[in-house]
């Protein structure tokens, strides 16, 4: 990004969806995908948090996207006990200028382990296939979200301290 560009050096933060639902009675929901979009006319680098990093797994935890373009993580929940159950973590997703590698993004997602099996079929609609595919993605029901709806009031945003890296 250029430096005095209309954004001054802060930038909204696409991602779908906005929050991540594990069921430790679903074996297909173990591994959920969160695509990450990059609208803008510039390439970005990105990297992913979480204040639980133990129980977790982040395929490629950070990296680049090219402008116009978006990328698919795959989220694994590896701490699947009833005891983690109703509990709440946090991802947080950082954008950086490729260049100067100064934050420019960040958004908070959550996770939640719920004990039995989702509601209905379309929570599977965002799984991964034991093959590592994202399963039943459909292009057409996926859009790019406006920056309305992308503030912190319903999540409480970790501290920093809270926020350990998960590679």
């Amino acid at each position: 990004m250029q430096p005095g560009t209309a954004l001054d050096g802060k930038v909204p933060v696409f991602a779908f969806p906005s929050s991540v639902d594990f069921y430790l009675g679903s074996q297909s929901t173990y591994k959920r995908v969160v695509t990450l979009y990059n609208p803008y006319e510039f390439a970005v680098r990105f990297k992913v948090y979480c204040t639980a990093p133990d129980k977790y797994i982040v395929v490629d935890p950070e990296g680049s996207i090219k402008p116009m373009c978006q990328i698919d993580l795959v989220f694994r929940h590896n701490a699947l006990i009833p005891a983690n159950c109703n509990v709440t973590d946090k991802f947080r997703i950082q954008l950086q200028d490729h260049a100067t590698k100064q934050v420019i993004g960040k958004k908070d997602i959550p996770a939640t382990l719920h004990p039995g099996v989702p509601d209905s079929k379309n929570d599977d609609r965002l799984s991964v296939s034991p093959s590592g595919e994202p399963s039943e993605r459909l292009s057409s029901e996926i859009k790019l979200p406006s920056t309305q709806g992308f503030g912190a009031k319903d999540i409480q945003s970790p501290s920093k301290e809270d926020l350990l890296p998960l590679f």
